[in-house]
């Protein structure tokens, strides 16, 4: 995935599964009902012990409304990934129009130009980093944006060309760094 601007910590979080929320309900459907009572042998309409049982069945606390039964959880709805790191399984994925010259202690240890990396501004990367591997998603100014999982040839290739129009409109000194993202 790519994420722009500086404050990368500060944008994925929001979409970290291990970020807590606000309690929330989560309503239990019908044949999840089901699910449950026949699980803890207790009838449908008892639900009193249906309740009882939800920690059982989900590992959360349950409850009962005026809509029925429910489960409680502070899980992050908008949770997208469980780690992240620089680079990754994608290191250097980001290529360079130019070469960069080493660092001081790059050239001491004459280390080469690098003609590929994880961070760069937009104006140093080439747009063929994108022909025939597109990222999967982005973030940017808090905004996911991701291609359809199984996603048909059709939406791949809408992707492409929807990724390719927010890539253009950045501006030349939008800072982009690559993460490679777990779930």
């Amino acid at each position: 995935m790519l994420v722009t601007g500086e404050n990368i910590v500060l944008q994925m979080d929001d979409f970290s599964d291990h970020k807590k929320v606000a309690p929330r309900k989560i309503h239990i459907n019908s044949e999840e009902v089901a699910e449950i009572a026949k699980f803890s042998g207790i009838d449908t309409s008892d639900l009193d012990a249906l309740v009882e049982k939800i920690p059982d069945w989900n590992g959360n606390k349950g409850g009962c409304d005026e809509l029925g039964l429910f489960w409680s959880t502070t899980e992050n709805p908008n949770g997208k990934f469980d780690w992240y790191t620089k680079g990754g399984r994608f290191k250097n994925y980001l290529k360079l129009r130019q070469p960069r010259p080493p660092n001081l202690i790059g050239k001491l240890l004459r280390r080469k130009p690098k003609s590929s990396c994880n961070s760069a501004l937009k104006s140093e990367v080439c747009l063929s980093t994108f022909e025939g591997d597109t990222p999967a998603c982005y973030l940017h100014e808090g905004t996911w944006s991701e291609c359809p999982l199984n996603a048909t040839e059709a939406e791949a290739s809408n992707w492409y060309s929807d990724f390719l129009k927010f890539f253009d409109r950045l501006e030349g000194g939008t800072k982009i760094t690559v993460i490679d993202i777990h779930h």
